[in-house]
């Protein structure tokens, strides 16, 4: 990549990350163009010419953590480390993706667009055969409970991310107060087990 390209694509970056936070901090629907603009320092058009528009910036946005989330939960299951490790490594990735505070953002989008409502099925579909590695894993060397079938912890697993994705309260305690995601995990975890 030459100088020019470097400098096109961290422009590029420099608006995804000043989009990103002015929807978390706001709503998708109340920022503008100017405002991202401004907070990039970048100016209007150029936002214009690499995305279109503020429909296109949303998905790529969406696109790029969805590709960067796939990227790290692969990574996981691949490193020479113990299933508490492993799942050590993947709390914290999910940790920081409600501590950075994209989850209402990530919510907000997949709610009100049928196109990133199937994106997210094909990345939960990835998550989930990632889970399965480490759940299998796990099962064979008895970290996890053996009489429990992959169908009821992939279940379990389904509601535990649902009823926090759907409780308010718990979304905006866990970005104020990372601990208590943290803690919902380790409980969270502790019932799939082996004693």
């Amino acid at each position: 990549m030459n100088g020019f390209e470097k400098r096109r694509e961290r422009k590029k970056e420099f608006i995804m990350n000043a989009a990103l936070e002015l929807f978390n901090k706001f709503g998708f629907g109340k920022v503008t163009i100017a405002e991202i603009a401004k907070k990039a320092s970048v100016s209007q058009v150029s936002i214009y010419n690499f995305f279109e528009s503020k429909d296109n910036l949303k998905l790529e946005i969406i696109k790029r953590m969805i590709d960067q989330n796939t990227d790290k939960l692969l990574e996981v299951v691949k490193e020479q480390m113990s299933i508490g490790d492993k799942l050590e490594k993947f709390l914290s990735l999910k940790i920081d993706f409600i501590r950075n505070g994209n989850l209402a953002f990530f919510s907000e989008s997949v709610e009100n667009d049928s196109y990133i409502k199937s994106l997210v099925f094909e990345f939960s579909e990835k998550v989930r055969g990632i889970l399965k590695e480490i759940i299998k894993e796990g099962q064979r060397i008895a970290y996890f409970r053996r009489d429990i079938s992959m169908d009821s912890i992939l279940l379990y697993i389904e509601m535990y991310q649902n009823s926090i994705i759907s409780n308010e309260k718990l979304m905006k305690d866990s970005q104020v107060n990372p601990r208590i995601a943290e803690e919902m995990y380790m409980l969270f975890w502790d019932g799939l087990r082996e004693r």
